[in-house]
Parts: C-alpha cells; sequence; structure tokens
C-alpha cells in the first residue's frame, strides 16, 4: 500500500506530466488503447466501412468477454469470419442484381429494333420481356457454375471458421471456469465443386 508521501509524490508527477510531443511518442502512445492488434483497414474492402468493423468487433467483444491472448485470438477469428460472411451476403445480392439488369437489357423490342437497325421484320410483333424472378436467376446463375460455385465455398469455409474459433473459445472459457470441458465438435462436409 502507498503512503500518503507516496501518494502526494505520484500526484505532482502527473501534474507536471503533459504527455509525448515528439511525433514517435505521439505515434507509440497513440497505440496505448489498442486491445487486439486488428485493424479494420486491414479487413475492409472497397465500399466496406472501416467503423462498422469495428461496431461488429466491439460488440463481440462485449458479448463474449475473452480473457487471455487466445481467447482474444478466437474472438478475433469469429469477427473476421462474421465479417466475411456478411460480404458474401451482399455478392450473392449483387450477383442477382446484376444478372437482373443484364436480362433487362437484353429485352427484345421490335420498336426498338425498327427505330435503330430500320428493321421491319419483327413490328408487328410484341415486346418480348425478359423473366426477372429470383428462380430463373438462380438457375442461370447456377449452371454457371464458375461464377456461383466459388461463392458458395467462400462461405462455407468463411461459417466453419466462425464455428470452430467459436467451439474452441467455449471449451477455453468452460476450462478457465473451472467447468467441465465438451468434447470438440466435428463439422462433417464435402466442399468438392463437382460430385458428379
Amino acid at each position: 500500500m502507498a503512503t500518503p508521501k507516496q501518494i502526494a509524490a505520484n500526484q505532482e508527477n502527473a501534474r507536471a506530466s503533459t504527455g509525448p510531443k515528439s511525433a514517435g511518442g505521439l505515434s507509440r502512445s497513440s497505440k496505448n488503447a489498442t486491445r487486439h492488434g486488428l485493424t479494420a483497414g486491414e479487413v475492409t474492402i472497397f465500399d466496406e466501412a472501416a467503423d462498422r468493423f469495428d461496431q461488429l468487433r466491439d460488440a463481440y467483444f462485449d458479448a463474449l468477454q475473452p480473457v487471455g491472448a487466445i481467447e482474444t485470438q478466437l474472438v478475433n477469428q469469429m469477427v473476421i469470419a462474421s465479417w466475411r460472411l456478411n460480404r458474401v451476403y451482399r455478392i450473392e445480392a449483387q450477383m442477382i442484381r446484376s444478372e437482373m439488369e443484364e436480362q433487362t437489357q437484353k429485352v427484345s423490342d421490335p420498336l426498338v429494333d425498327f427505330i435503330q437497325n430500320g428493321n421491319l421484320a419483327n413490328l408487328n410483333e410484341s415486346p418480348k420481356l425478359p423473366k426477372n424472378n429470383l428462380g430463373t436467376i438462380f438457375r442461370k446463375l447456377s449452371d454457371e457454375r464458375d461464377r456461383f460455385f466459388p461463392l458458395l465455398r467462400y462461405e462455407i469455409t468463411a461459417e466453419r471458421s466462425f464455428y470452430r474459433a467459436l467451439h474452441n473459445l467455449e471449451r477455453l472459457q468452460e476450462r478457465r471456469l473451472g467447468k467441465p470441458v465438451s468434447a470438440p465438435h466435428v463439422l462433417i462436409g464435402d466442399l468438392s465443386k463437382d460430385n458428379e
């Protein structure tokens, strides 16, 4: 326990300190609050907002309360996997939207054909409208396996990473709290591209 004289000396020293002044000192002190060593700028890409990643990470840390380096690393893995899963969902929506736009551009309108090309042959026909429904678009994307299946593999990988980290975190936290540790969970699945 500090003596009253030591406390007074500490308080006097604290009043005299104004913090770092050099560029190097300011740079080092700016990292004082870092608790994970992970910056959103290294994880976010394109139109993703770094502050949204930070909010997600903070929510996971608040909910899971990791203790120590290993638990912290597992929570970081969960956050990144969750972020990647959200990216997969955005990419999927963008692929569907893009396909809908592509189909809409392929509309066959005889009047437009006549105006642009002077073609009278189909002028009495009705315009052929695209079938912009989710089933048609999904079938087309599924038929083009090289476009859709890599996204599915990316989703499965991120999901497995998330649950593997979650299960390991749960086991570590059980051990730390002196509870019986459950057996590791096994994920079964086939990631092969073709099952023909």
